[in-house]
């Protein structure tokens, strides 16, 4: 119970995260989807004292479909849309939950000028009242799929309840995976920007507040398992490991065996987030190459680690884990230095 995972968008083309991050996109021309930098003429949501900021631009209708390996059967999928535009939606699709082996959806759609319509597996839940344009919006899915009659699902917009609905047509799922969209019928600039996201597991968690989700980068190499090249030592594997995600830049061992890994460290995370925040939770992300073996991510404070799912590696294999608390108990705090962990298993 608890975050599950979060994404902070980067400077990662469409391309690099298909490649490296597990996402999907229609088209990974940077005329239809591009990350946009904080401190531009875009549109920003940020805080004082944030390190660097991004957003995904969508334009109108393309789609960007998250990770597969992410999404539960029950919780909360949430984030924060900006429609760059006075004129308004133009009827897409734009923000939905999947279930996994049936496909089936409970999704947003754009509804001319300034209304949301929410459908449950195609069932007419409701229409929104106005939403404000040109103005991040926070949306959040409230939902539970786990049993065929029914499925249930809410949509909060703004931190209140808008719509609320159930449907027996559909089977029940034991995972899920989401879609973004471009909302309007427009060139990148005024398609539609969207924050980072959040994924929680559970229906009574917190996930209808506005939160902000922010990217650190590894700050230094703690110690290693294995034979990896570079060795561990100073910043040699951070400098390689750090973001922003590409498949250029690796730690390699030629002898993976299990149990293997690599930890690197981010020292003071309220000195690297640069406020003293409330911390809901911190997820890592990570690709591996390989044959024959599996991997695992891992996030680690002192000597013990929450783990992600171990996942057999290929030619480019994301692997994430999250920890909603830190590993031993308790909250995170802004003096806390977070381990980062990638293991053969």
């Amino acid at each position: 119970m608890g975050l599950k995972w979060s994404w902070a968008w980067g400077p990662e083309t469409a391309l690099v995260l298909e490649t490296s991050a597990g996402w999907d996109f229609s088209s990974t021309s940077a005329s239809n989807a591009a990350p946009s930098a904080s401190g531009g003429a875009d549109p920003e949501f940020t805080y004082a004292g944030s390190p660097t900021r991004y957003t995904m631009n969508l334009k109108a209708g393309s789609k960007a479909r998250g990770p597969l390996t992410v999404g539960a059967p029950q919780g909360w999928l949430a984030s924060h849309f900006f429609l760059n535009s006075a004129s308004g939606f133009n009827g897409y699709q734009f923000f939905t939950v999947f279930g996994s082996a049936s496909n089936k959806k409970i999704y947003c759609l754009g509804t001319s000028p300034d209304t949301i319509r929410f459908y449950i597996d195609n069932t007419y839940v409701g229409q929104t009242g106005s939403i404000p344009l040109q103005a991040w919006n926070h949306i959040a899915i409230k939902y539970d799929i786990t049993a065929a009659n029914p499925w249930t699902a809410e949509l909060w917009i703004n931190g209140s309840l808008a719509l609320s609905g159930t449907d027996t047509g559909a089977a029940a799922e034991t995972s899920s995976y989401f879609q973004i969209t471009g909302l309007i019928n427009a060139g990148l600039a005024d398609g539609g920007f969207w924050t980072g996201l959040v994924h929680f597991d559970n229906v009574a968690d917190p996930g209808s507040t506005s939160r902000y989700v922010t990217r650190v980068s590894p700050t230094a190499d703690v110690s290693e398992s294995g034979s990896w090249s570079p060795a561990s030592g100073g910043t040699a594997q951070t400098t390689e490991l750090a973001s922003p995600l590409n498949t250029a830049t690796t730690v390699t061992e030629p002898t993976p065996a299990t149990g293997e890994n690599v930890v690197l460290d981010v020292n003071n995370l309220g000195t690297q987030l640069g406020v003293t925040p409330n911390i809901y939770g911190v997820t890592t992300h990570a690709y591996a190459a390989g044959t024959g073996i599996s991997i695992e991510a891992a996030v680690g404070e002192g000597a013990t680690y929450t783990t992600g799912d171990s996942i057999a590696a290929g030619t480019a294999t994301y692997v994430t884990a999250t920890a909603p608390t830190k590993p031993a108990g308790g909250a995170w705090s802004s003096g806390d230095t977070v381990l980062l962990k990638l293991q053969v298993s």
